[in-house]
């Protein structure tokens, strides 16, 4: 026995499979953001969570691990009432406050211990605290030191983001995102789009040009990984700015946050409080969480790359996870490996699910079928991957006798700025 009494990893080294239940939980989020507080909400997450927990049990998967099992619920899953959404003339603000956000943390990890072997990715919190100029220089420097977050877009990447952000709406006027969003708040269903051609962009540039230079300023602040900072930088000396605000994700499993990653793009994140500057994430998406090796990106993210643009060398993905409201498939930003998982929920349960990656191609996972919980789908599917080193699933092996160490993948990065990719 190695010294320390632990088993020396390089000798018991081989691979093994780990199979379970992936969950996707595609609520919609604006309704969500009806209900005031997160109390109501946290019993609509365990609702869902012991349907997950029942489908584990009926499929009696071995999985190797401590893992049994990973729920995932969209983007924006617990924020304020009403948050992102126009009440009367006036756009509501995203973020609850720090109290509240240590209480939902506390509830959280409370409904995490109900549900043991369960990794557990609630959607994500938008939250907000008082401006912190040392860790806010620490985020911006993190981005605005790096000079592939400089390069601006170029003419085909701006293209196609005029082409998805703004298009002919309602009575012929020309709408965004935002607008498309408040279209259907308030009717119930999509606003009719078409897109813009390219003749048509270039008319708008010569007739009526202070609107094209709007138009591609939107596109631009959100289309780059890093814009956020920038725009980040020119707001926070504003004497109106006093608070600082993220979107987080946190990764539950066993009562503890085993990983936390904060979103890097700005989509409209501070809408409806000038009070706030949104602090993009300062580290990368990428986990080994019980011998598997996963990566993180909330909704824009994943439309700006990131994972695939701060993934070192050697560090394969075996499982790739996106929360959004919603961001399409990007098949040239993904970066689970061959034979790895792609696995999003999202509040358009069009662009969910799980898929396996083969020869760069997504293949639908197989299905374990899906239920309605709390007025909205939550599917299940069927997850194996290959996991190198069994002593890297965190001492998980259960003969007393045994004394393996508890290796430390399950252990939460407390590096808040340091890039992990």
């Amino acid at each position: 026995m190695a010294a320390g009494g632990s088993f020396p990893r390089d000798r018991y080294r081989g691979v093994t499979m780990a199979k379970f239940v992936a969950s996707t939980w595609n609520r919609k989020t604006r309704g969500q953001q009806k209900i005031k507080g997160f109390i109501q909400r946290g019993e609509h997450l365990k609702s869902a969570l012991k349907s997950t927990q029942a489908k584990i049990d009926q499929q009696k998967f071995n999985s190797e691990g401590l893992v049994r099992g990973i729920f995932v619920a969209p983007e924006y899953f617990f924020s304020a009432k009403y948050a992102g959404m126009t009440v009367g003339n006036r756009k509501m603000p995203r973020p609850i406050g720090a109290d509240s956000h240590a209480q939902l943390l506390k509830m959280l990890a409370n409904i995490s211990r109900m549900f043991p072997r369960i990794l557990i990715l609630p959607g994500t919190v938008a939250w907000k605290k008082p401006m912190n100029l040392r860790e806010f220089g620490q985020r911006l420097a993190y981005h605005l030191g790096r000079e592939q977050f400089r390069q601006p877009l170029n003419g085909d990447q701006l293209l196609r983001g005029l082409r998805a952000e703004w298009q002919w709406g309602v009575g012929g006027k020309i709408v965004n995102g935002e607008d498309r969003q408040d279209y259907e708040e308030a009717n119930g269903v999509e606003m009719p789009t078409t897109l813009i051609t390219d003749q048509e962009f270039a008319d708008i540039a010569t007739s009526h040009p202070g609107f094209y230079t709007h138009m591609v300023a939107t596109v631009e602040n959100d289309g780059g990984l890093g814009s956020a900072a920038h725009a980040a930088l020119k707001r926070h000396n504003s004497s109106a700015v006093r608070h600082m605000m993220q979107n987080t994700a946190y990764a539950f499993l066993n009562g503890n946050v085993v990983f936390e990653y904060a979103k890097q793009g700005n989509y409209h994140e501070e809408a409806g409080d000038g009070s706030l500057v949104f602090a993009p994430g300062a580290k990368s998406g990428v986990q080994n969480i019980e011998g598997i090796r996963f990566g993180f990106e909330i909704c824009l993210d994943h439309n700006l790359g990131t994972l695939s643009k701060q993934l070192r060398n050697g560090r394969e993905i075996d499982i790739h996870i996106v929360m959004s409201d919603w961001v399409g498939f990007s098949a040239g930003n993904v970066v689970a490996r061959d034979g790895g998982f792609f696995v999003h929920a999202s509040t358009e349960p069009s662009v969910a699910g799980a898929w396996r990656i083969s020869n760069g191609q997504k293949v639908l996972a197989h299905s374990l079928g899906s239920e309605t919980i709390q007025g909205t789908p939550l599917s299940h599917w069927e997850i194996d991957v290959e996991v190198e080193d069994p002593f890297a699933l965190a001492g998980t092996f259960m003969d007393p006798s045994r004394p393996v160490r508890k290796w430390a993948s399950v252990t939460a990065n407390r590096g808040g700025f340091r890039s992990h990719g």
